[in-house]
Formats: structure tokens, sequence, C-alpha cells
């Protein structure tokens, strides 16, 4: 009994306790126009019929829901504007957070002492075998060139341009450099080449968009209750004006606590409709104003940035996003790469020092022997030789 209109009410009043995924299950089951005309009308009749039976036991669950939907107005305005309330927070978390990690990257990417290390050496090589031709002087490398780079090999068919570069590099004491790249960075870049970066600004548009909705539908539910409060007090008025001459002063005397009633009754749940809505829009817009000064556009000019970085110029802010997102997937293909190269090259370094340790040992080891049958032969007693006497 008076469930469904509870329903409706919180919907209208935009309740914090209803979840995102009720109000969709909600909005599956509104009843169309011809549902809610046909059930009207057979209300009208049963209630006719039946004048004594509560109205709340007239029907199906289904029928009382169609006649408690009809009983609200504009309601698919306000399901849409309390699908907004709930599901604000969450959509404006992943704004936040995922511009934070692209940003984060973009930074990292441009500022990285030890990636620019590793393009300057790779460049090197590139220009050292390409030398005497058209390509033996590059001044740069295209991001293209990056993946095809690790698969190019040296004479020996097994050993990449980037296998060489990190053992020259290793050779170099550079280890801790490569694995600042290899662990931070290729951790960054992968967290941003995830998120869908070139659909913040989109998503960020589409709330501002449903604010304005909402924006709207408060306006309406505003002038409708004030259009309501009037229409109270005119008929209260009118009332009080039709009654006994004799004892209008007594009544009138009393008017002003019925007035405040028939006000208190009416903004009962229009009161809190509008307000409710009211705070909504206004806290969601200065979140809004704030997320687009602190990340949505920081984020356009480091996404720019980085894709000049790496030879991928845009036109405008709307272009960087999308590739931003190619930079960011194509260096974490190679930061994962290289990633491979640093460990194989690590693991070739321990075997070539545990070699060279051996072989210190046995050279120390033959040496002592060496050293011990010298010194046993030197510490041997000499036999005298005697000379033959005649007697």
């Amino acid at each position: 009994r008076g469930d469904f209109d509870r329903v409706w009410r919180a919907v209208a009043e935009c309740a914090a306790a209803l979840p995102i995924d009720a109000l969709e299950r909600l909005q599956e089951v509104l009843p169309t126009k011809k549902e809610t005309e046909s059930v009207i009308q057979w209300f009208h009749a049963e209630r006719a019929a039946r004048p004594n039976v509560p109205a709340y036991s007239l029907g199906s669950p289904a029928e009382r829901f169609i006649l408690a939907t009809s009983r609200v107005p504009r309601h698919q305005e306000y399901l849409q504007a309390a699908k907004l309330r709930a599901s604000f927070q969450e959509r404006y978390d992943k704004i936040d957070e995922g511009s934070r990690v692209a940003i984060d990257a973009a930074q990292s990417l441009v500022q990285s002492r030890g990636l620019t290390l590793v393009l300057q050496r790779i460049l090197a090589v590139g220009n050292a075998m390409n030398a005497g031709t058209s390509i033996g002087d590059a001044r740069g490398i295209r991001l293209g060139s990056l993946l095809a780079i690790v698969k190019t090999k040296g004479r020996d068919r097994q050993t990449s341009v980037l296998d060489y570069v990190v053992q020259g590099l290793l050779k170099r004491g550079h280890a801790r450099v490569l694995t600042e790249v290899v662990v931070s960075l290729k951790t960054k870049v992968a967290n941003a080449s995830r998120v869908p970066i070139e659909d913040f600004r989109n998503e960020a548009r589409r709330l501002k968009a449903g604010l304005s909705t909402v924006q709207k539908l408060r306006q309406e539910a505003d002038s409708d209750l004030r259009k309501e409060e009037n229409d109270s007090l005119s008929k209260e008025r009118s009332l009080m004006g039709a009654r006994d001459p004799c004892r209008r002063r007594r009544k009138w005397s009393s008017s002003g606590t019925q007035m405040n009633a028939a006000r208190a009754s009416a903004h009962a749940s229009a009161g809190r409709r509008v307000a409710r809505l009211g705070s909504f829009c206004d806290q969601s817009r200065r979140s809004l104003d704030s997320l687009d000064r602190r990340r949505l556009a920081p984020m356009a000019l480091k996404l720019r940035a980085v894709c000049e970085y790496f030879g991928e110029p845009v036109a405008d802010d709307a272009a960087a996003p999308a590739k931003a997102s190619y930079v960011f997937t194509t260096v974490g293909a190679f930061l994962r790469a290289l990633d491979g190269a640093v460990a194989q090259a690590s693991r070739v370094a321990r075997r070539e020092a545990s070699l060279q340790k051996s072989l210190a040992v046995t050279r120390r080891a033959s040496s002592g022997d060496v050293e011990v049958e010298r010194g046993e032969r030197d510490n041997r007693p000499r036999r005298r030789a005697h000379s033959a006497v005649l007697t």
C-alpha cells in the first residue's frame, strides 16, 4: 500500500537513497501513454462500480504502479534528474582520475632524461648503420619507427638495435637510468594508454548538458510551486470572505494559521524537490568548473606537448586526445620491449660477471698450486755430492 507513491515521491525529490541501478530498472518499466490512459479509464469505472473498496486495493501491482506514475507530472524528467544525481559523482571521479593519469604520463615522458638518452643512442646507432645513404643523417626518430627499431636485427640475425643500445648503456654505467625508465615510466604510460582520454571532455559536456536540463526542471518546479501557493491563498481568502460577516474577524484571526498550514502542505514535497534540485545544480556546476581548471585545460596543453615531442603535431586541442592515445600506446609498446631488452642484457651481464669471477678464482687457485709446488721444490733438502776417495 502506497509503496509506488513513495517511490515516485523519492524520485521527484531526488532522494540520495536511490541507487542508479534501481533508477535504471524503473526507467525500463515506465508505461506508455496508451497503457496509462487504459489503466486510468479502468480505474474510474472500477471506482464507480465499487465505491466502498479502498483505492489501494484495486487492481494488480502493475496497474497500481501505472496509476502512481500517472499522478506524477513530468515523471520522465524527474527520473532523468535522479539518475544524473545518482551517477554524477562516479562519472566526475572517472574524469578527474583519468585526466590526472594522462597529465602525469605526458609530463613524465617529456621530462624523462632516461628516455631521452635511450632515443639519442638509438638515433646515433641508426645513423651509423645508414651511413652513406639518404637517411644516414637523421635528426630525430619518428614515432612509427620505434617499433621497427625493436625488430631490426644486426648481422648476427639475433641482436636487435635495441639490444645493442641497452648493452652499451649498461657498460657505460647507466643501469640506474634504464631502471627508472622501465619501472616508473613504463607503468605511467601503460596506465595512460588504458584510460579513454579522448572521451573525457565529451563526458564533461554531457554532464553540463544534463545539469542545464535539471536547472530548467527546477525552474519549472519552482514556478509550479509558486502558482500552487497563490492558488491556495486565493481560495482561502475567497472562502473567508464568503462566511458570516459577524464571525469574519474571528475567522481572519485564524486565517494566518490556516494559510501557513496550506503553505506548509504545498512545500512538503515540492519544496524539498526545488531545494534539492537547486543545491545539486549549484554544487555540481562548481565542481565541473573546478574540474575544467584543474584537469581538462592542463591536460589539453600536456597532451599537445607530448604529441609535438614525438613529432606528431596536432591542429587544435580537440584533436590532441586521440593523437595522444596513439602516442601512449606506441611508446608503451616500445617501453615493454625496452624492459625485455634490459632484463635480457642484465642476465647476460650477470652470467658474464659470474663467469669472470669463476675464471678469476680458477686463476688464483692455479697460481697458488704453482707457488706451492715451487716452494716445495725450493725447500727440499739437497743431497751432498760425495767424491770417491781411494784408500
